[in-house]
């Protein structure tokens, strides 16, 4: 499991032409980093962001029906709130690159579409475990929300793959 996260880390930097460049989305915008201490910072950040979001999606996954509808609600938006404050976060003060490397360049497109594929297919198992909710009419509106969270992530992910296209 920590080789995935440190593979997901791995994958969001690059080194082109002597300058260090990270793509928090793995592709897309792309953001210089001057010295190697803020690079570390933002390693470590995006480390613990995806350790706690796959333990936020395994509480929903295996502890589902002991949550109370708010904080089931809590866990499964954190992760999609999170990141782009956090992304704002790291990225203060660093230089946007003049260009946008996209999806299909073949220096990074498996990494970024592994990447992406990822992220679709944990929204889409949030998505599943809500319609599973469903099925207990007790559990209806936790089920109804996990839906709608997996859906708005379905939806994100297929706007990235298709903006990028």
């Amino acid at each position: 499991m920590l080789d995935l996260i440190e593979l997901g880390v791995a994958n969001s930097f690059k080194t082109i032409g002597g300058r260090t460049v990270f793509y928090p989305w793995g592709f897309g915008r792309e953001f210089v980093i001057a010295d190697r201490a803020r690079r570390e910072r933002i390693e470590n950040g995006l480390r613990w962001y995806l350790i706690l979001s796959i333990i936020s999606y395994l509480h929903i996954l295996f502890f589902a029906f002991f949550f109370t509808q708010p904080l089931l609600l809590v866990l499964a938006l954190w992760p999609f709130v999170s990141f782009p404050l956090l992304l704002r976060h790291w990225t203060r003060g660093l230089t946007v690159a003049d260009h946008r490397a996209p999806l299909r360049d073949s220096t990074i497109r498996q990494p970024a579409a592994n990447q992406v594929r990822r992220r679709l297919y944990l929204a889409a198992a949030v998505l599943l475990g809500g319609i599973l909710l469903l099925t207990d009419p007790a559990y209806f509106k936790p089920g109804l929300a996990l839906i709608v969270v997996g859906s708005l992530g379905v939806a994100a992910m297929g706007f990235v793959l298709w903006r990028q296209r």
